[in-house]
């Protein structure tokens, strides 16, 4: 319409010329000019006559769907088309089965929570703005309070609940308008540069590639430790056969000789082993873009802490020269074992829990990538009911997965909060329960972001068969939902 109108004032303009050479240069200009102003506003006058020819003939099959049940059906029809009538509650008291189908089929096209859209589209600066409106149109058409739910939303949280997942949409009007105004207290809206979207932190590439080199040489030194610690404890066995039918004195010795030095050999192999396993930890996290900075440097330091420990332990078993000498310092290994395993595990379950934290949000954005593709389907008059259908369950799965990675975040935490210089069994038993609960529920959520992912293939596959595409291009940057933890 903007194009029309300065094509407008263009001719306008050129019909005020004066007579002069002026006006004659550009006279073949202004019949271009005339030409294409016709035919935009004859492309205008079709536009409105199709779409008034649609409208009528929806309100027509309205009328014949109602002439046995309404003693007005065509003003009937018309106050459905408007919105003046809830359809759904009026269907269902007419006892027409699967009334909300029926509405769809008769009057999507026309409707829009065009009341809200006002609140809803403040600040609404991303390319995926309008797909969210529309998503919000449809779930007013399925959700009769959703209107009056979002009326009654401050300004603040009406544009956190545009941008939640249909999922938590959903989730939000079935329980009351306070429970859900707490809810939303926990979400913050972002903007997230877009090479930024999927991780908590950057980390250099040459940093990176340092910490796979880091990694590998870890990977490698376990398996040399490993084979090592085969190796002494296989002799040191058959040793202590011999020892055992020994009965000269002089060989007696020289097997507990031996044995002794076979046994530190095994002893530093196996707390090598429990080195370089926490190091390949600490290597994991230093290359991890899925956690944090704060978090990174606190690992680091319980892993370096542990690893000097078990260090001083070794020197002692080198020094040791008598059996006593060796069970002592075997036994300072086993008791720092003990110690650092409950923070082993925590810090593994962590790097677990950043892995499901990169899935889960990769697997948000690709939801608001389908709106857009199903809102350009829309745009060109395409049917998108099933997929809208398949895309509800994609969400409800993510926000199953999300769900559980929450749980499993509360537990982690706690788990942290237990871990101290001077830990009791009792709390190093603690840690060990709660993160065997949250690996589980982090299992859970990975398997429902696997669930979500064959849903994704067969969505993007009918989607790209109705004639659609989905977008792989990124904005310079997003606004992203945040949820305080």
């Amino acid at each position: 319409m903007k194009k029309i109108i300065a094509l407008i004032v263009l001719a306008i303009f050129l019909a005020a010329l004066p007579v002069l050479g002026l006006r004659g240069a550009i006279s073949a200009n202004a019949s271009a000019v005339k030409e294409q102003l016709r035919e935009q506003m004859q492309d205008v006058r079709a536009r409105l006559t199709a779409t008034q020819k649609l409208n009528e003939s929806r309100i027509e099959a309205c009328r014949q769907f109602l002439a046995d049940k309404d003693s007005d059906p065509a003003g009937t029809c018309t106050k459905l088309s408007n919105r003046q009538i809830n359809c759904v509650e009026y269907l269902q008291n007419k006892g027409v089965a699967e009334p909300l189908a029926k509405c769809n089929n008769l009057f999507r096209a026309f409707w829009s929570v065009t009341k809200v859209r006002g609140l809803l589209a403040q600040n609404v600066s991303d390319e995926a703005g309008e797909p969210r409106l529309k998503r919000l149109d449809r779930l007013a058409e399925n959700h009769p309070n959703a209107t009056r739910f979002i009326k009654n939303l401050s300004a603040k949280n009406a544009q956190l609940f545009l941008y939640l997942p249909r999922a938590e949409q959903k989730k939000l009007l079935n329980i009351s308008q306070d429970k859900a105004k707490n809810i939303l207290g926990r979400f913050t809206l972002k903007k997230v540069a877009s090479n930024m979207l999927f991780k908590q932190r950057s980390i250099a590439k040459q940093d990176m590639k340092q910490a796979e080199e880091d990694y590998q040489k870890a990977t490698d030194n376990y398996k040399s430790a490993n084979q090592a610690y085969k190796y002494y404890l296989e002799r040191f066995r058959a040793d202590r056969v011999k020892l055992n039918k020994c009965n000269q004195s002089e060989k007696c010795s020289a097997y507990r000789q031996n044995a002794t030095e076979l046994a530190k050999n095994v002893i530093i192999n196996g707390a090598n082993m429990i080195i370089e396993h926490l190091r390949k930890i600490k290597d994991k996290v230093h290359g991890s873009e899925n956690i944090d900075g704060n978090k990174s440097v606190e690992i680091a330091a319980d892993i370096d802490n542990a690893i000097a420990k078990i260090q001083a332990a070794i020197e002692k078993v080198r020094a040791a020269t008598t059996k006593e000498e060796v069970q002592a310092a075997a036994k300072d290994i086993i008791n720092i074992w003990k110690e650092v395993k409950p923070e082993e595990v925590l810090h593994a379950a962590w790097l677990v829990h950043a892995s499901v934290w990169n899935i889960m949000q990769r697997s948000q954005h690709l939801e608001d990538k389908l709106d857009q593709a199903l809102s350009d389907l829309q745009d060109k008059n395409i049917s998108v009911d099933l997929v809208q259908a398949e895309v509800d369950n994609f969400s409800a799965k993510v926000s199953d997965a999300r769900e559980k990675y929450n749980n499993a975040t509360g537990l982690l935490k706690q788990a942290y909060g237990l871990k101290k210089k001077n830990a009791t069994e009792q709390d190093r038993a603690r840690i060990t329960e709660l993160v065997s609960q949250a690996k589980a529920l982090l299992l859970q959520a990975h398997n429902d972001l696997k669930e979500a992912h064959t849903m994704l293939v067969k969505i993007v596959r009918d989607i790209k068969a109705a004639g659609g595409e989905i977008d792989t291009s990124e904005t310079k940057e997003e606004i992203v939902v945040e949820e305080s933890q």
